[in-house]
């Protein structure tokens, strides 16, 4: 219940941090077109000898500059607690589902204690997010299976390319958790793997004018990328370390038989 509150936590700060983060970019934008207005103002009024006026429009322009500074530092303290929010929504989400495994295995030995041989029910302390999970392990060659995982994990009001960091983020913990590699699903990182490679596609075709909107966008991809490569390098060493440990035991049988 703890992990599950805190995972419920993290999910509703990251809304309420990206709305004000959208908001805060939009103050900034803002700012910058005021200043840049005052300054245009400024530059023109040079060509008048009027004085008053050019003193009315050097110190509005003062004031713009100072706004349009303070709406910077906000949109960048607001954008530094979005990351540090996806990644405390990382570590709770892992949390549940530690918790949720837990959980199933002690339903099922109370069910192989009780010699329960039918059909086991839905474990009613499992989570949404365990269900997919056994789903899409079990049917993992269909597509609509992923899916609907990716769908399950995902966040109302979140851009699509933070719902794939959130993606990325929720298999890196799933296999950090997992003792082996047989029941990994191939197919949902080849799934976010081409998620991530259609995104940047479409992000280097638009047009980067120091925004940096896009500058997070790209960072965001970035950041999928090399969360899916650890993802990889944990596999790969696994099956390293799982085919290491046969051919010890074919050396050892064969040394057996040797002896024989």
């Amino acid at each position: 219940m703890v992990a599950a509150a805190a995972t419920s936590t993290a999910t509703s700060n990251i809304k309420r941090l990206h709305k004000d983060w959208t908001q805060a970019k939009a103050q900034r934008d803002s700012a910058n077109k005021a200043r840049n207005e005052a300054v245009a103002s400024l530059k023109a009024s040079h060509l008048s000898t009027n004085k008053d006026t050019t003193d009315a429009l050097e110190s509005k322009v003062k004031v713009a500059r100072r706004l349009h500074v303070r709406a910077v530092k906000e949109e960048r303290r607001l954008f530094k607690e979005l990351n540090a929010a996806h990644d405390s929504a990382a570590a709770a989400a892992a949390a549940s589902t530690d918790l949720n495994e837990n959980a199933s295995q002690n339903t099922r030995q109370i069910h192989e204690a009780s010699n329960n041989n039918s059909t086991t029910a839905e474990i009613p302390t499992q989570r949404k997010r365990q269900r997919i999970s056994n789903q899409y392990i079990i049917y993992k060659e269909r597509d609509d299976v992923f899916r609907e995982w990716l769908n399950s994990i995902s966040t109302i009001d979140l851009d699509p390319v933070d719902n794939l960091l959130l993606a990325v983020q929720d298999l890196h913990d799933r296999i950090l958790h997992q003792s082996s590699n047989v029941d990994l699903p191939e197919f949902v990182i080849k799934n976010l793997d081409r998620s991530i490679e259609l995104r940047q596609d479409e992000a280097e075709r638009i047009e980067d004018d120091a925004d940096e909107g896009h500058e997070y966008y790209i960072s965001v991809l970035q950041s999928c990328s090399q969360c899916l490569k650890r993802c990889r390098a944990i596999l790969r060493e696994r099956q390293d370390d799982s085919s290491g440990e046969e051919e010890v035991d074919r050396r050892a049988a064969k040394r057996r038989r040797l002896v024989k």
